[in-house]
Order: C-alpha cells, then sequence, then structure tokens
C-alpha cells in the first residue's frame, strides 16, 4: 500500500476516507498524516477482533496448536508449503 496516496486521495476527495489495520511503515511517527487525517482510522491491528474471538478464534487456534506440536496438520492453515519443512 502506498500511504502517502491513500492520504493524496483522502485530501483531495477522491476518497472519503480510509480504515486501515496495517500500515506501510510501522510504527508510525507522532504526527503522521495517517494518524492526523480526521477522516483516516488506523488501528494496531486488532481491526479483526471481533465479539466471538474468544468463544470460537481462540479455542479455534488452540486447538490447531495442539494439532501441530502433536505432528498433525492444523485445520486452518494457510501457507501449506511451509508445513513440508
Amino acid at each position: 500500500m502506498d500511504d502517502e496516496a491513500l492520504v493524496r486521495a483522502v485530501r483531495s476527495g477522491k476518497l472519503a476516507g480510509a480504515g486501515l489495520d496495517g500500515v506501510e511503515r510501522e510504527p508510525l511517527p507522532a504526527g503522521d498524516p495517517l494518524l492526523t487525517e480526521s477522516n483516516i482510522i488506523v488501528t494496531p491491528h486488532i481491526g479483526g477482533g471481533t465479539a466471538d474471538i474468544g468463544d470460537v478464534i481462540m479455542p479455534m487456534l488452540v486447538r490447531d496448536i495442539q494439532d501441530f506440536a502433536a505432528g498433525k496438520k492444523p485445520a486452518h492453515i494457510v501457507n501449506q508449503e511451509f508445513l513440508r519443512k
């Protein structure tokens, strides 16, 4: 993502605003336009946090970690090619 282009697009009105869970450069310095522009919201990698995280997501992660530790294939894995290494 091009943070500077995003800021320009919001400031010009091409975009009404933006919500970001990650940015190009981290950590952002104090006063960065991504933090000061009123129509841009930046979250600290918690944008995916939902009400069901404790009841659904955490138990799913624990099961996958337990399976992996036991030499089994985790049920929820994106980069399966890394299991072969």
